[in-house]
This record gives C-alpha cells, sequence and structure tokens, in this order.
C-alpha cells in the first residue's frame, strides 16, 4: 500500500519519504473511525524530523507495553523508561513531546 524509499541526508541520517504505492487504489476502504485515526497519525508525524518520529515512537511504545504488562505507571515513569532506551534525548524533550502526544490526542495520559 505505501512505499518507503530511504536517502541519505546530511549529518550522515537517513531521510525517508513515503507515498502510496501501485496497489493503494485496491485496498479495502479502511472504516470511517480507523480512517480518521490514520489521518489524525498523519499529520501528526507530517511536523517531525526523524529524531522526533523516534522518540515520539519510544514513548508510545514505552507507554503502550507497560499498560500490556499490568504495571502501574504514571508521566514520570514513562518519561524514566523512554531516557533509560534513548539516552541521547533529554528529559526536557521527552516530557514536551509526550504533553504534544497528548494533546494530540494519540496518547492516552498517564494517571
Amino acid at each position: 500500500i505505501l512505499t518507503i524509499a530511504a536517502y541519505p541526508h546530511s549529518g550522515g541520517w537517513v531521510g525517508y519519504e513515503i507515498s502510496l504505492g501501485g496497489t493503494a487504489d485496491e485496498t479495502p476502504q479502511l472504516r470511517p473511525e480507523y480512517k480518521r485515526k490514520v489521518d489524525q497519525v498523519v499529520n501528526f508525524i507530517k511536523i517531525l524530523d526523524v529524531q522526533d518520529m523516534e522518540l515520539c515512537a519510544t514513548i508510545h511504545f514505552v507507554q503502550t507495553i507497560l499498560k500490556e504488562k499490568g504495571r502501574s505507571f504514571d508521566k514520570e515513569s514513562v518519561v524514566r523508561e523512554a531516557k533509560q532506551l534513548k539516552p541521547k534525548f533529554d528529559l526536557h524533550s521527552i516530557e514536551n513531546w509526550y504533553a504534544k502526544l497528548v494533546q494530540e490526542g494519540l496518547l492516552q495520559p498517564a494517571v
């Protein structure tokens, strides 16, 4: 459905171009509630660079795993776990992106 092409970028990191693939028109239509969520995610990731996308994905991953394992968690524990997984990011950035994900409705606020 999607075509993803990687290309080298200055600074040594890789950029990605994501576009509709050749079979996109042949796929069944998403149910409206899923389409809204997909559109919301697509619009959100358009504002991200690769590092921000990496951090947002890590934050989402950490909270999802904690929830699936039935462990109690709050914002601070999610931020702390994300920091352990991605030490290159500072706590302030992790907290800011956590708040942005919650604000955009892409992550349920931890209690």
